[in-house]
């Protein structure tokens, strides 16, 4: 499901999230959990992130948790996320108001 990274320590994990990547969804990142060095990295697609998250873990100075958007090869743009029809979870959803 997520790969090892060992550049950083022999422990952090990287989860690519995103088109063709193990993680299809930027909630299937087990947010509650991560670890000094760990790494999220959100792959673009053609459609928005309509999700949210929230860190409450911390890294350290020298194994900061990462988190970085990654353009696809083909385009300019990194990934988007906007805040409309976001869910943390499935069953903590924001109401879309128009």
């Amino acid at each position: 499901m997520a790969s090892i990274f060992s550049a950083a320590s022999a422990h952090a994990t990287v989860y690519d999230v995103g088109p063709g990547q193990p993680l299809a969804n930027v909630g299937d990142v087990p947010w509650e959990s991560l670890a000094a060095g760990d790494t999220v990295q959100i792959h673009w697609r053609a459609t928005p992130y309509r999700e949210k998250w929230v860190i409450s873990r911390a890294g350290t100075a020298a194994q900061p948790i990462t988190v970085r958007g990654i353009a696809d090869g083909q385009f300019i743009g990194k990934p988007t996320k906007t805040g409309c029809g976001r869910c943390s979870y499935a069953s903590i959803c924001d109401e879309v108001v128009n």
